[in-house]
């Protein structure tokens, strides 16, 4: 016999003290049609709404294809769900009702464009068809929901398999990415395939993950400023967001702008008076002078790639790498934000390093990080080129079982 498409076991529900779903549980295979009957208030529509996610149950399991467990989050990509509230069609038949809602709903969350013809009834009683076209994610004043933008499920999916790809570069998966630049992540490899809607992204969205990491430019192609690093942040939530988390963040609501001029946001953002543009510091360095970078990989705020730009350009104007490290370094910090925070280990003493350096000559080798992200965790932060990779034995949670490549 067929395996089951859903198995439901002992499911339960209450409201107060009256129960409304006792133990509830049914097996549904290939094939069949399961019918509930009952009055109204036995409880039928409370076992529907458990099972889509909608309500949540006290007790029980739902499991999808294979014996596959299907918790709440999940429902929606094994059945779909329409309130007996809904009949657009009365002389439709259900199969066609629900494909039609599979079709549409499942087009709208994935960022596409609907068009179809939807079935009206007249002032009469008649019915007719009107040819109609639905564009998802725009509110009543044609701006656009963020949240639907890239939903929790899409950003899950991403960093999901950005750390597949790039986290065990170092020798172990432990939720770092420990050489951002080695990091070769494509998000084209989510791309829904012909016939899938679930578990991918669409093309449109594929396209605006590359165009926010790419960092914006002009209409003629022109990079006015540098792009983001992949990396575990990037959907990061809570007050600093990541660059892939759209939402309100500790300045208020995110602009929904549909378009950007970047020429005039670049000008705008150029302040001779203050930014630090000068490349030349042979003055600095001849008389002693020692300068550290640090920037945090996840930083939403300002692109660790921009500070990293100026640095490459400073060692390209006081002749070179090997001349710039007896007096420079740069340190990228895997996961960390705007100056701390993050799923990152954003806790390692740079001032003792620079001390140590200026008045006693000693150079770092690497510096001991720390974070309240992985408590008992430590690794090595190590200066431009180099990057923490694990020797191959020992705890993964020892810095000492690292070393800096």
């Amino acid at each position: 016999m067929n395996d089951p498409l859903l198995a439901v076991r002992e499911l339960a529900k209450s409201y107060g003290p009256r129960r409304a779903l006792d133990a509830v549980s049914f097996t549904v295979r290939p094939g069949e049609v399961l019918g509930l009957i009952g009055p109204n208030g036995a409880g039928k529509t409370t076992l529907f709404e458990c099972l889509a996610g909608v309500l949540p149950a006290d007790a029980g399991e739902v499991r999808g294809p294979g014996g596959r467990p299907l918790p709440p989050a999940a429902r929606n990509e094994a059945m779909f769900y329409v309130p007996d509230g809904i009949a657009p069609w009365p002389d439709q038949p259900v199969c066609r009702v629900l494909l039609f809602f599979r079709d549409l709903w499942g087009a709208i969350l994935q960022g596409k464009v609907w068009h179809g013809e939807i079935e009206n009834r007249a002032k009469d009683g008649s019915f007719y068809w009107v040819d109609t076209t639905i564009f998802p994610f725009l509110n009543a004043a044609g701006k656009p929901i963020l949240t639907q933008a890239i939903t929790d499920s899409d950003q899950k999916l991403i960093a999901d398999a950005l750390l597949n790809k790039c986290d065990a570069k170092d020798g172990v998966a432990d939720g770092m990415i420990s050489d951002p630049l080695g990091c070769d992540f494509d998000p084209a490899v989510l791309t829904c395939k012909e016939g899938q809607s679930q578990s991918c992204l669409t093309t449109e969205k594929v396209a605006a993950v590359k165009k926010a990491i790419d960092g914006p430019k002009t209409s003629g192609g022109i990079q006015v400023y540098p792009g983001f690093l992949y990396d575990t942040g990037i959907t990061a939530s809570g007050p600093i967001r990541g660059i892939l988390s759209p939402g309100p963040g500790i300045f208020g609501p995110a602009t929904t702008a549909m378009e950007v001029d970047a020429e005039k946001e670049a000008l705008a953002g150029i302040q001779p008076l203050v930014d630090s543009m000068a490349t030349n510091l042979t003055t600095f360095s001849s008389h002693g002078g020692k300068l550290i970078f640090y920037h945090g990989d996840s930083d939403p705020w300002f692109s660790p790639l921009d500070t990293f730009g100026y640095y490459k350009d400073m060692v390209n104007a006081n002749g070179g790498p090997d001349t710039v490290s007896k007096w420079s370094q740069f340190y990228f910090v895997p996961g960390m934000g705007h100056c701390g925070g993050g799923q990152a280990l954003d806790q390692f003493d740079l001032l003792r390093a620079m001390v140590n350096w200026v008045e006693k000559g000693t150079v770092p080798l690497s510096l001991t990080a720390k974070g309240k992200a992985f408590p008992g965790r430590s690794r090595p932060l190590c200066p431009f080129p180099k990057h923490a990779q694990y020797k191959g034995q020992g705890n993964i949670e020892d810095a000492i079982n690292f070393e800096c490549r």
